[in-house]
């Protein structure tokens, strides 16, 4: 359901750019982290792994471990997407 509405909403969005002449783009920006991020809530696996590891306890990772991911940092992901 997630993924349901998130491409419903991006497909009202190039909906509204056609009728109204606006060029819509959509950046799906995955697994980003800095600051502000407290890594107490289920999100965010890069603030989550610091606190951890800072607090001595050791980093869970769920699966087998060949899954992998690409991180954005904030800043980095803002300054390309202002360009």
């Amino acid at each position: 359901m997630y993924g349901t509405v998130k491409a419903l909403t991006e497909q009202a969005l190039f909906e509204v750019g056609r009728k109204y002449g606006i060029t819509i783009v959509v950046l799906r920006v995955a697994n980003p982290y800095g600051p502000g991020q407290s890594g107490t809530r289920r999100q965010g696996f890069v603030a989550a792994a610091v606190k951890t590891a800072l607090a001595g306890e050791p980093i869970v990772i769920w699966g087998d471990g060949s899954t992998t991911r690409d991180f954005v940092y904030l800043d980095e992901g803002i300054a390309w997407m202002v360009r």
